[in-house]
């Protein structure tokens, strides 16, 4: 069986790439992502910590995508995977996305409309930041 990237359609060999269906050189592209036909499309940050991510629309909403969202990003991050994943969901909310190592395990609910909110609702402090995600 061979396995090839969701993103660009190459040949996946490494079995970190297979796993997470994406290969090395699209993980490790710029924060804008725009997987083919059936997945999400996000751009994502990282800031005092914690990992924002906006909805880009597309087929799916990231929270319906949320495995394949969370594959991305940890190859991307690495070890430094923020433990702390906010999304800025379709309706402007943005949601903790809960997660161990990179595997989805739900999200909390209700969102918060601002996101200094969210990231103080979560333990994360932006004091002394200089950048705020807030419009996708």
């Amino acid at each position: 069986m061979t396995h090839t990237c969701h993103v660009c359609g190459h040949l996946l060999r490494d079995p970190v790439s297979i796993a997470t269906g994406v290969g090395p050189s699209c993980a490790a592209r710029p924060v804008e992502y725009a997987a083919i036909m059936f997945h999400a499309r996000w751009s994502a940050d990282i800031l005092a910590g914690a990992l924002l991510v906006v909805d880009g629309g597309g087929p799916l909403h990231v929270l319906g995508d949320a495995q394949h969202m969370l594959a991305i990003e940890r190859v991307r991050c690495g070890p430094a995977m923020p433990a702390v994943v906010l999304v800025r969901d379709s309706y402007g909310l943005w949601v903790r996305m809960r997660h161990r190592n990179g595997v989805y395990g739900g999200a909390e609910l209700p969102g918060h409309p601002d996101l200094a909110a969210a990231l103080e609702a979560h333990g994360v402090s932006i004091t002394g930041s200089a950048r705020v995600m807030e419009a996708a």
